[in-house]
């Protein structure tokens, strides 16, 4: 299993091209683009020993070369992708740490990848990363995350320089599973998921307004 993207470029497709050069299969490939036509795929590849984390740059007019943006020893899984008006990035990933799934993010400054980054401090495993990043380079990633009794969700503000502290955006009882987000050019952003209603069956939607 390879990488392929094609191009469309306003009026017709081009032609499918290789964007990852790995031997080992790749999978669930994300992609983001901005209003200059720029792009980045991101997705996971077997290096030979683990899942590793992938990206290649579109440049608004050929793909680069494909690179590995993390340098854990764990599997690494289910990357997403945001990409800003002037061509950075973050990416997010979950990642096998020997003890749990832990979250981290690199940063593409719009020239080159920087390094990974932990951005959660839980003892239980965390999946199901999400980010959004507006046009300043701002951005927002949600997870949920096991705590011994349910699943919950925590975010993490990137202010454009640095992540913040990971902290806990919802209250409830009961399993808090697939949360989205999105962020607005002021810095505001949304948080939804599903939860369920403590110990009932019955799943609700929520949501939570960072300000």
């Amino acid at each position: 299993y390879n990488i392929y993207a094609n191009v469309y470029d306003g009026a017709a497709w081009g032609t499918a091209e290789l964007i990852d050069a790995g031997s080992g299969d790749a999978y669930t490939p994300q992609v983001a683009m901005n209003a200059d036509g720029k792009a980045m795929a991101v997705w996971r590849q077997n290096d030979g020993s683990v899942y590793s984390i992938y990206a290649n740059v579109y440049d608004g007019a050929a793909w680069g070369t494909a690179e590995i943006i993390e340098t854990g020893s764990g599997g690494a899984a289910s990357p997403q992708v945001a990409l800003s008006a002037d061509g950075k990035a973050v990416a997010v990933w979950q990642q096998w740490d020997g003890s749990a799934y832990s979250i981290y993010v690199n940063v593409y400054n719009g020239t080159s990848w920087g390094t990974e980054e932990l951005i959660e401090t839980g003892i239980g495993d965390a999946a199901s990363p999400q980010v959004a990043m507006n046009a300043d380079g701002k951005a927002v990633a949600v997870w949920q995350q096991w705590d011994g009794t349910a699943y919950n969700i925590y975010a993490n503000v990137y202010n454009g320089t640095s992540w913040g502290t990971a902290e806990l955006i919802e209250t409830g009882s009961g399993d808090a599973d697939y949360p989205q987000v999105a962020i607005n050019a002021n810095g505001r952003a949304v948080a939804v998921w599903q939860q369920f209603e403590g110990s009932s069956s019955t799943l609700s939607i929520y949501a939570n307004v960072y300000k």
